[in-house]
């Protein structure tokens, strides 16, 4: 029993998991794929695996856009959001022209705030003010970076049970 009990005051998904944490969870996914090129050149199997969220953007109209799928990425401090995503959003620039390096590419935008929010199959997560680089490009895909999304919820990631969310706390 005191084993449980540690378990529940350090591990977020263990307390939730018994009712002793409560919160909104939204799934989310893994991506799975194989590296092909890597493959081809060596035969080693290497999986490019990617943690996936649905993301839906407040327009300027104060409707939603339709979902879009976009990477969490736990190594990027900002979100990017590129200009075919954030151009149909309500959007507000916040600097002027940026470059970012990313992903070994170097993109100009600038820095802004958008509202979005999260979804499942079933579930709509409370809306999110997030400051991002508004990219100029569609090179990158969507990403949500740590800065006003990861910060705001719970991440529980296990890829050994397919199992991975995000839990917002009252």
């Amino acid at each position: 029993k005191r084993w449980l009990v540690r378990k529940l005051v350090t591990d977020p998904h263990a307390a939730f998991l018994h009712g002793r944490l409560s919160g909104i969870a939204l799934r989310l996914e893994f991506d799975t794929t194989i590296d092909a090129p890597l493959f081809i050149e060596t035969r080693i199997v290497q999986y490019l695996i990617r943690l996936i969220a649905r993301v839906s953007f407040r327009t300027p109209e104060g409707n939603w856009t339709n979902p879009r799928l976009a990477l969490i990425d736990t190594g990027s401090p900002v979100s990017v959001i590129p200009r075919s995503i954030w151009q149909n959003a309500a959007h507000a620039f916040l600097t002027g022209e940026t470059t970012i390096d990313i992903g070994g590419m170097t993109v100009s935008g600038r820095l802004g705030l958008v509202t979005l929010c999260l979804q499942d199959a079933h579930t709509l997560s409370p809306f999110l003010r997030v400051k991002a680089h508004l990219i100029w490009e569609d090179t990158l895909p969507l990403i949500l970076g740590f800065s006003d999304v990861l910060t705001q919820v719970t991440l529980v990631s296990d890829f050994q049970t397919n199992l991975a969310y995000v839990l917002f706390r009252p």
